[in-house]
């Protein structure tokens, strides 16, 4: 292998020139001249600063008048350096293709049912239990006081009176004789207008028809009409026999 070496020819005999050289494996041998000129031993190339010497020296021997030089082609290992600094991440690369879906499996054949087993024997049935002996009726408890009689015969009275417009008056509603007046009620409704609270235009108060309790008769008062139209006042009483 030939090697060209451009360094200085006083690194060999302090002069200067273009030393020609060549290696093996291990070593790098040259030859120096008078002239301070690097020369290989063996076939010597032409170089562009100095002529192919006259007589060329056979392989791995100088030619006389010439000093053979070696020197190593590898120098001692030197200490490891530091760690570089670590390299910035590189892009990720492109999402690959999504694979092919699989071919679906075939379903496992469906297994034979097996054989069904034989009943088990039927049990005897238990014996009856004995019928229990009927315990005779306990004594007939006190007979409790009698209630307060109820009300007796009631009985609903419904009257009705029209009031024309402009119109006002008094209505007087009776329980049949022998009877009290147990509860009473009045609607009003108008002919033209909605009434929101009926009981708002009129009101009544319990009577008495022959001067006693005030238990057996109502007086209804409606005091006014001031619509365009009839006014109709429903009284309703409930009687009975105290």
């Amino acid at each position: 292998m030939w090697l060209t070496v451009g360094i200085a020819a006083g690194l060999v005999a302090g002069g200067a020139g273009v030393a020609v050289a060549v290696a093996d494996d291990t070593q790098i041998t040259a030859c120096v001249g008078v002239d301070g000129v690097l020369r290989v031993p063996g076939r010597i190339e032409q170089t562009m600063l100095r002529p192919v010497p006259t007589a060329s020296p056979t392989t791995g021997a100088c030619p006389s008048g010439y000093q053979q030089i070696t020197w190593n082609k590898t120098g001692p290992t030197g200490a490891t350096g530091d760690t570089g600094p670590a390299g910035a991440p590189g892009q990720q690369g492109a999402t690959g293709p999504e694979g092919l879906t699989g071919a679906q499996g075939v379903p496992g054949a469906k297994g034979e049912p097996g054989p069904q087993g034989i009943p088990g024997a039927k049990g005897e049935p238990g014996a009856q239990g004995v019928p229990g002996v009927k315990g005779d009726p306990g004594p007939q408890g006190e007979r409790g006081a009698a209630g307060a009689d109820g009300v007796a015969g009631l009985q609903k009275v419904v009257v009705t009176k029209e009031y024309a417009a402009s119109t006002a008056g008094t209505t007087n509603v009776n329980c049949p004789a022998g009877k009290v007046m147990l509860d009473s009620d009045f609607q009003v409704a108008a002919q033209n207008v909605p009434l929101l609270n009926p009981h708002s235009v009129a009101w009544s108060r319990p009577f008495s028809q022959a001067g006693g309790p005030l238990n057996d008769s109502v007086n209804v008062v409606f005091p006014y009409n001031n619509t365009n139209g009839k006014v109709t006042l429903t009284i309703t009483l409930l009687c009975g026999k105290g």
